[in-house]
């Protein structure tokens, strides 16, 4: 996959992941602390991924990785 095409599926990831957090937080106001963080906000994460993570675990998703889910 070409960088454009996986650029295109971190902001998918991104966007994605964004949304639910905010569903989240908005159906449960007082629940475990859910946060992400794209990888251009975090030189410690592989290129075009994002970190989904709570106080007791993470979780990193890649475009390479969604890519393949979508199809």
């Amino acid at each position: 996959m070409r960088d454009v095409g996986l650029f295109a599926a971190s902001e998918r990831i991104e966007q994605v992941i964004s949304s639910v957090l905010i569903g989240y937080r908005l159906a449960i106001r007082s629940g475990t602390a859910v946060e992400s963080i794209p990888w251009h906000r975090d030189d410690a994460l592989p290129r075009y991924s994002v970190r989904v993570s709570t106080p007791d675990d993470s979780i990193v998703d890649t475009a390479l990785v969604w890519a393949c889910r979508d199809e």
